[in-house]
């Protein structure tokens, strides 16, 4: 029996498309998805490695630090991630997801109590 395993993964770019599919077949299943300084140019980047993985998932975040997405951008990631249930989305206070959020997806202020909660055993 093959063990499944869990964790955070985090994602600079130049890291090729395919990774979302090659952790997928590693049966390793991330919680939080960190993208740091995404820009609305890395969306394509972004929905290719998550998709072959999301879509199985109960649970799973993305956690955006340094964030530049413009409004157009932090939109069409929201609407994408409407179709994954139980996501939430932690970012930077001055992030757009803060300001133009109208779907049912949480937002919470990325911060050092958040990241310590992560830490603490069983979470």
């Amino acid at each position: 029996m093959q063990t499944t395993l869990h964790g955070d993964v985090c994602f600079v770019r130049g890291v090729p498309n395919s990774t979302g599919l090659h952790v997928h077949n590693l049966r390793w299943e991330p919680r939080r998805w960190h993208f740091p300084d995404l820009k609305d140019s890395d969306l394509d980047w972004v929905l290719a490695i998550l998709s072959p993985v999301l879509f199985s998932y109960i649970d799973c975040d993305l956690v955006l630090p340094r964030d530049g997405l413009s409004r157009t951008g932090a939109r069409r990631l929201l609407e994408l991630a409407e179709e994954w249930p139980n996501m939430a989305i932690y970012c930077e206070p001055h992030s757009k997801f803060m300001t133009c959020n109208n779907t049912a997806i949480e937002c919470f202020e990325l911060s050092t109590i958040s990241i310590i909660h992560w830490i603490l055993p069983g979470n």
